[in-house]
C-alpha cells in the first residue's frame, strides 16, 4: 500500500478525549495523548515528566500523540519503545533534536523502536535519518522538505505529497502519486543520495572537504620537516 489515513482510537492510536477542542491527557502506561492543546516544547515535556517521572516509566510509552500544538521541536526525551508518533499539525521545524546538524540527526537517537511516524502538517525542511530505523508508516506531507532522506527498507507506507520538493525528488514524488510504488520509490530515492554521496537529502558541504584537504597536506608539510631535521 502507499496511501493511508491515520488510524486512530480502538484498535488503532490513541482516542482523543473531551469536548470542544480542549484535550485531556490520557496517560496509562502505554498511551499518552495530549493534542489541540497549544502547549509549547517546553510545555509539553513537562506533561510528559510529571505523567512519567523516570526514564523507565518513559520506555513504557508505546503511544504518542502530540498533535495541534505549537512546538517548535519535539523534547529531547528518548523512549526506549516507543512505536507510534503523531506530531502533525504542530508548528514542527525539528523532530529529533540530538545532534547540532539537523539533516545528521537519527530518528532513532531518541525513539529506536519508532514504527509509525506522522509529522504532516508543519513546518519541517529536513526530516532526520530515517534508514537505520523499522519504520514502516511515514506521513510528512504538507510540511516545507525540498528533499527526502534515504529511506527504510522497512518502509510500507508513505504519504508526502505537497512539498516543494525540489529536482530530481519532485519527479520521484510525482510518479509515485501515480504509481503508489513504494519499493520504486525507495530505489530512486536511496540511489540517487548514495550515487552523490548526500546525506539527508542534502549534500555533504565542501567545507568539510576542504578542511580534510587542508589537514593531508599538513601531515605532508609536518613529515618533510622532521625528515629535514634527521
Amino acid at each position: 500500500m502507499g496511501l493511508t489515513k491515520k488510524q486512530k482510537g480502538a484498535g488503532g492510536f490513541i482516542s482523543k478525549v473531551g469536548n470542544g477542542g480542549n484535550i485531556s491527557t490520557v496517560a496509562n502506561g502505554r498511551s499518552f495523548a495530549y493534542s489541540d492543546a497549544g502547549l509549547t516544547t517546553e510545555d509539553l515535556a513537562n506533561k510528559i515528566n510529571e505523567a512519567y517521572p523516570t526514564q523507565d516509566d518513559k520506555d513504557k510509552i508505546i503511544n504518542l500523540n502530540v498533535s495541534g500544538n505549537n512546538l517548535f521541536e519535539m523534547p529531547n526525551i528518548v523512549m526506549i519503545n516507543l512505536n507510534s508518533l503523531d506530531c502533525s499539525h504542530s508548528h514542527l521545524k525539528v523532530i529529533s533534536t540530538r545532534g547540532e546538524i539537523p539533516e545528521r540527526r537519527s530518528i532513532t537517537d531518541i525513539y529506536p523502536r519508532l514504527q509509525s511516524l506522522y509529522c504532516d502538517n508543519n513546518e519541517l525542511t529536513v526530516l532526520p535519518i530515517l534508514s537505520s530505523s523499522s519504520i514502516h508508516t511515514l506521513e510528512c506531507n504538507d510540511n516545507k522538505l525540498e528533499a527526502l532522506p534515504r529511506l527504510p527498507e522497512s518502509l510500507k507506507t508513505i504519504v508526502c505529497h505537497n512539498n516543494p520538493f525540489t529536482a530530481p525528488f519532485k519527479e520521484y514524488v510525482d510518479e509515485f502519486t501515480t504509481t503508489n510504488d513504494v519499493e520504486a520509490l525507495k530505489a530512486k530515492v536511496n540511489g540517487y543520495l548514495a550515487k552523490n554521496k548526500l546525506m539527508g537529502g542534502r549534500r555533504k558541504s565542501k567545507k568539510s572537504k576542504k578542511s580534510k584537504k587542508s589537514k593531508t597536506r599538513k601531515s605532508k608539510k609536518s613529515k618533510r620537516k622532521t625528515r629535514t631535521a634527521k
